[in-house]
């Protein structure tokens, strides 16, 4: 990286390994030199700082544990992730279900993207088609209600596809 500069640095640090505990060392580490604004956001930079704060903070409360167990979050950053960022409620017709609702967004914008995965893309009429298709296959085979059907694949288009063609 131009303007950078690693080097070698001879000094006491903390080694912290997955599934062990943290133990203080004499090791080398390497120093990174230059302007980091060129790398990163003072945003970036402090929101680092404050994960690095609060594992050492970690560390002193709690030196016998290991160090997949160490807390890096802060109270706030916590919250933020797990309470903030989950709260996706929304108002929806409960009296019909998931499937039915997304026949009515077919009918609505048969043409527009539904799904994207990786470089492969539906819309909702394609997406509907394709899981009408399983949907049928499946009666044909003795689907029906309450007649479990397992579904293991990854996380993908099939894997929509397969949910819908279900429930359908």
């Amino acid at each position: 990286m131009e303007g950078f500069r690693l080097s070698p640095q001879q000094q006491r640090v903390w080694l912290l390994q997955q599934n062990s505990h943290a133990y203080y060392s004499s090791q080398c580490a390497l120093l990174l030199e230059g302007d980091l604004s060129r790398l990163f956001q003072r945003g970036d930079i402090n929101r680092i700082g404050s994960y690095f704060k609060a594992l050492l903070r970690s560390i002193v409360q709690n030196p016998e544990i290991p160090v997949s167990e160490l807390e890096i979050l802060s109270e706030a950053d916590r919250k933020e992730l797990l309470v903030d960022f989950n709260d996706t409620e929304a108002d929806y017709p409960r009296d019909r279900c998931i499937h039915e609702l997304f026949e009515e967004q077919v009918e609505r914008v048969p043409d527009h993207i539904a799904v994207v995965c990786g470089d492969e893309q539906l819309s909702y009429g394609e997406l509907n088609f394709r899981a009408n298709q399983l949907a049928h296959y499946l009666r044909r085979h003795g689907v029906g209600p309450e007649v479990r059907v397992g579904l293991c694949v990854d996380r993908s288009v099939e894997m929509l596809i397969g949910l819908l063609g279900m429930l359908g």
